[in-house]
Parts: structure tokens; C-alpha cells; sequence
């Protein structure tokens, strides 16, 4: 049975609410992750809920891909949709912050849309090192992350309206009714450029491209992010 230190933040605990591969993901690979990561690679997915991501990417020939969530519920229906679908399943219970693999055990960290979760700024920098201690030396990390978007009215009302609430700019709560008000789900962090490029530099890594592009979200569209960096070799 899978188990899991009672370690994550408070905020963390509001995605174990999801069942029934209800978790929210609607961000999209972005084509960039193929051409720097080859189908041989050992992949490890953050946040892989129900197993979106690496079911797509096991149907394109990417066979070594390691799952990971809080959620064992989902975790559960992930296997589950693995066995039915005759793909091999690899799903393991963890928190990103302190993972249960030996350095240096991966080609790729692919973290898509999993950094929007992290609403402690603490947290965010733990993450990415620990990302960086994960991959091999010439290993390769795609970020797929929710940027800040201002110019969007929807986004803009959350962010003002909630920043006394969340204690930060870009950090908002979504609601039963994906309106300003409502009854809290669970909250979520856009990320500005200038923010993304401070913590991978800070996490130690070299960033190779950073995209930005319009993506979906759960109920509406935002700016989006998509970066791929190394391990900067100057790093202690």
C-alpha cells in the first residue's frame, strides 16, 4: 500500500480531493520536449495524478517514464488504466520536495503544469533542486508552466482580489464557481519570466529555450511557459 510522510504543506492537502482522474491538467506538451528528449530516456513525471502524461507518452514509444503524485487515489487509477491499456506502470507515491530516488537516476524531469501547486515560495526552489539532483549530469528539464496574465480580466479580478488572501501577486484561489467568489478547491500560482528565470538560476540550472505561448487552463486561457534548461555546470 502505497504511504506518504504527513510532510506537504497545509495547501498541498487540497489535492488529494480528487478522485476518479478528476485532478486538474489541461496543460499540453509542448512539441519542444521531443526534440530534446529521446524516447530511450528515463523520464520522471511530476504530479502524474492520473496518468495523462505518461500514458501519452508510452503510446509515442516512451517506455521508461516514472509516475509520481500525493494522490494514491489517483496514483491507483492510474496503474489501473496502465494494466487495461497494456502499458507497463510505474507510479510511485511521493512528495516532490524530499523524492525517494538516487541521484542522478534520470535523462529527463519533466514538470508540466505540477509547478502551478506550489503556493509556498519556499517550496518552489526545493522542488527545483531537487529536479536538478534527480537528473544526470547531461540530463534535461522541461518545464511546461502557467504564466502571469494580466491583460486577461478574469485572471487580473483573482489576482488583485486575492493577493491579501494568498499573501502574494499571482497567487489565487479557484472556486467551485471559477469566479472571484465561491467556495475554495484549492489555489494555484502564476509565474512572471523574471520569477522563473531567478529560480532555475537559483535551483542551478542553465536554462537552453524558454517559449511563451497561449495555453488552456480549466476554464479559461493564460499565458503560458515553455523551458528547457540543463544542469549549469558552475553549480555547487
Amino acid at each position: 500500500m502505497d504511504t506518504l510522510d504527513n510532510t506537504q504543506p497545509d495547501h498541498a492537502q487540497d489535492w488529494l480531493q480528487f478522485t476518479d482522474g478528476e485532478t486538474p491538467s489541461s496543460l499540453a506538451l509542448d512539441p519542444i520536449f521531443f526534440e530534446y528528449v529521446n524516447p530511450e530516456d528515463k523520464i520522471l513525471d511530476y504530479g502524474s495524478a492520473w496518468g495523462r502524461v505518461p500514458s501519452q507518452l508510452r503510446e509515442q514509444g516512451y517506455n521508461d517514464v516514472v509516475g509520481f503524485d500525493i494522490n494514491v487515489s489517483e496514483l491507483a487509477l492510474a496503474r489501473k488504466q496502465a494494466h487495461e491499456a497494456n502499458q507497463e506502470s510505474q507510479y510511485v507515491a511521493a512528495d516532490a520536495r524530499n523524492l525517494p530516488f538516487a541521484p542522478g537516476t534520470f535523462n529527463a524531469c519533466l514538470i508540466n503544469g505540477f509547478m502551478a501547486s506550489q503556493v509556498d515560495p519556499a517550496d518552489r526552489v526545493k522542488v527545483l533542486k531537487g529536479a536538478r539532483e534527480m537528473l544526470k549530469d547531461d540530463g534535461i528539464l522541461y518545464m511546461g508552466v502557467f504564466g502571469q496574465t494580466p491583460e486577461n480580466d478574469r485572471h487580473l479580478r483573482r489576482y488583485e482580489a486575492h493577493e491579501k488572501l494568498t499573501g502574494e501577486y499571482g497567487t489565487y484561489i479557484v472556486t467551485d464557481t471559477h469566479e472571484v467568489d465561491g467556495e475554495e478547491l484549492y489555489r494555484c500560482h502564476h509565474y512572471s519570466e523574471e520569477e522563473l528565470r531567478e529560480l532555475l538560476e537559483e535551483a542551478g540550472f542553465e536554462i537552453i529555450e524558454l517559449h511563451k505561448k497561449q495555453v488552456d487552463t480549466i476554464s479559461s486561457v493564460a499565458n503560458g511557459y515553455y523551458i528547457i534548461a540543463k544542469p549549469a555546470a558552475a553549480y555547487n
